[in-house]
This record gives C-alpha cells, sequence and structure tokens, in this order.
C-alpha cells in the first residue's frame, strides 16, 4: 500500500538521480545530440560537443507539460552519448528510481478518480526542489509519461547505429456531446474553472447532449533505432538489434560507433483522408472544443 509520502520520497529520489545523470553527460567521453524541432533556443545552433551536451540535458529533463499539451503528449529524442562505468551506472540507478516512482504513483492512485489524480499531480510538481524558478518558466504540471521512460543503455560495443522513421498516421474518436462536457471539466480541474475551460463549455451549451462530435489524435510518429553490434553470432554474421528509444542512447564506449540521424521532415501525404468516416460524412477543419482537439460533423 503507497501513500502520498511514498510517492513524494520516490518523486525526490527519482530528481536526484536524475541530477547525478545529468553531472555524468557533463563529463561524458563524446555525444553527438542533433538539433530538435522542439527547441528553438540558440543551442540548437551549437553544433559542438557542449552544444550536444546542452541538448542531451534539456532531452533527459523533458518531464513538463508545454502551455495546454494532454496526457498523451511526449517528445522524442535521437542522439547517441559514449561515457565509462560511471555513466552506465548514473543511467541504470536513474532508471531504477524511475521504476520505483511510476510503482509508487500508479499503487497510490488506483481507483482515484480524474480530478483526484490531477490533484496528486500538482502535489508531485509542488514537492520538486527549484520550484519557483520552474513556476517561473510556465513548467508547472509534470508529464508522468515521460518521467517514467527509460534512459536506453547499450554495454555491447556497438559498430553502428541508423535513426529511421515510423510513421503511424491518426484516429478519430466518435464522442457524445455530454462525453465531451465531462472530459472538458476533469480537464479544468475544480471550479471556478480555468477561463478557457468556461469558454468552450459555454460553446457545448449550444448543442444537444446526445449530438455526435469526433476528437482527432495524432499518433506520433516513432524513432526507430536500427544497431549493429561489434560481436558476431556463431555463423560469424553481425548481429542486429531494433529499438524505439525515445531518448539519445548511452553507450558504454571510449567514442561514439558511426551513426546516421533521421533528419528529413515527416509529412502527412493524405493531409485530408483522416478526417473522412464515410464519403457522406466529414468533419469540420478547425475543432470546435480546441483543448481536446473535438471536432464537429459537417452537415
Amino acid at each position: 500500500m503507497f501513500t502520498a509520502i511514498d510517492v513524494r520520497d520516490s518523486l525526490l529520489n527519482f530528481e536526484n538521480s536524475l541530477l547525478g545523470f545529468i553531472q555524468e553527460i557533463s563529463s561524458c567521453n563524446d555525444i553527438n545530440v542533433p538539433a530538435s524541432n522542439f527547441f528553438s533556443d540558440e543551442v540548437n545552433k551549437d553544433a559542438s560537443k557542449l552544444g550536444s551536451i546542452n541538448r542531451a540535458i534539456k532531452a533527459y529533463s523533458d518531464i513538463w507539460y508545454l502551455d495546454d499539451e494532454d496526457g498523451r503528449t511526449t517528445r522524442t529524442y535521437q542522439g547517441i552519448i559514449s561515457g565509462g562505468d560511471s555513466l552506465i551506472d548514473a543511467a541504470r540507478l536513474l532508471n531504477t528510481h524511475k521504476t520505483e516512482f511510476q510503482e509508487a504513483v500508479k499503487g497510490y492512485t488506483k481507483g482515484m478518480s480524474l480530478n483526484d489524480i490531477k490533484d496528486v499531480k500538482s502535489y508531485l510538481s509542488s514537492s520538486l526542489h527549484g520550484r519557483k524558478r520552474l513556476v517561473r518558466l510556465n513548467l508547472q504540471r509534470l508529464n508522468l509519461n515521460s518521467c517514467y521512460r527509460k534512459v536506453p543503455y547499450l554495454i555491447e560495443p556497438v559498430n553502428k547505429i541508423t535513426y529511421s522513421l515510423l510513421t503511424r498516421g491518426k484516429s478519430i474518436k466518435k464522442l457524445k456531446v455530454s462525453e465531451v462536457r465531462e472530459m472538458l471539466k476533469a480537464l479544468g480541474g475544480t471550479p471556478p474553472y480555468p477561463e478557457r475551460i468556461d469558454i468552450q463549455l459555454n460553446i457545448l451549451a449550444q448543442f444537444s447532449d446526445h449530438m455526435e462530435m469526433a476528437r482527432i489524435q495524432e499518433n506520433s510518429p516513432i524513432i526507430k533505432a536500427n544497431i549493429s553490434l561489434i560481436e558476431r553470432d556463431l555463423d560469424g554474421k553481425l548481429k542486429y538489434l531494433s529499438k524505439k528509444p525515445p531518448l539519445p542512447i548511452v553507450l558504454h564506449s571510449d567514442v561514439l560507433p558511426a551513426y546516421r540521424f533521421y533528419t528529413d521532415s515527416h509529412s502527412n501525404k493524405d493531409d485530408d483522408g483522416f478526417r473522412k468516416i464515410r464519403d457522406d460524412k466529414k468533419l469540420e477543419d478547425e475543432p470546435t472544443i480546441k483543448s481536446l482537439r473535438v471536432h464537429r460533423y459537417l452537415s
């Protein structure tokens, strides 16, 4: 049985091990973390080792929602970092504390309502060190899914790493107005609701509770890493691994192996196709309820 104190303590352990891991990154043997579309600051323009270190630190520390992102939102980062035993040990410890934090949160919130779980997240965010600085940066909502993501690491000597992109399209879920209203209220927390939630609730009040709407959700593309190892199998052939790392890969090595990052921008060739339910039933281009990406059907 987990308590709120257990959850808070496991979060602080996670935070401390994250800081320790970041310190190890700063003294790694070699590193290349490419510029990312998720950050537009000067760090992205710095091609030096220090630039890559700063981008890696941002990637591993990316555990906060930005603006009105929903619970499905996480960001994926390419990159390779080489280091010795201390870096690998720090990655292992961080992953252990991530697992313990996840188990504590899930054990404590089991059976809770959405509003109660939201209160737990607010409590966790306020428990972190540097809270005032985070509020100034508008980083006030902890993204649990991002917290749970493990640091990918490899002990085996690596010959080459090639990144590619797997695309998964978009999905549509039909919802009644009454269901959308409850989702909005859960998003808004305890009344009185934020102004943006009230405005959207007023929009819904114009429609019948049984009117059908549709929520569009993008299935984020997945970065895949194809890894060839130096070690060969019994037949003398190279061994290969295929992983879907959400964060830069840590290697137990003095130098980086050969590598190629995915660089082509992903574009949807059939941008309007996902809006078609049937030939006679389409959705409006702009969402009626923006916070949930819910559209109305065209008459």
